[in-house]
């Protein structure tokens, strides 16, 4: 799936403004993961989950991400 760059630009404008707009930055992840990057997608679920460790969403894009990026036991 190819991320439509306007989409991504509003997203990445919104958590310019709001780096704290958590629920922004994890449908931003779940869109990179879908447009193949991966690294992009984890490094956004980084940020969330060092602010909620345990946010289960945040949890299952990290996993998604990681298995994109070929790692499965992180």
């Amino acid at each position: 799936m190819v991320l439509d760059p306007s989409v991504r630009a509003a997203l990445e404008a919104a958590l310019a403004s709001n780096p704290n707009a958590l629920p922004v930055r994890l449908h931003l992840a779940g869109l990179l993961i879908g447009a193949g990057e991966p690294e992009a997608a984890l490094a956004h679920c980084a940020t969330v989950l060092a602010t909620q460790p345990d946010n289960p969403e945040g949890l299952r894009l990290a996993a998604a991400a990681s298995r994109g990026l070929g790692e499965t036991a992180r």
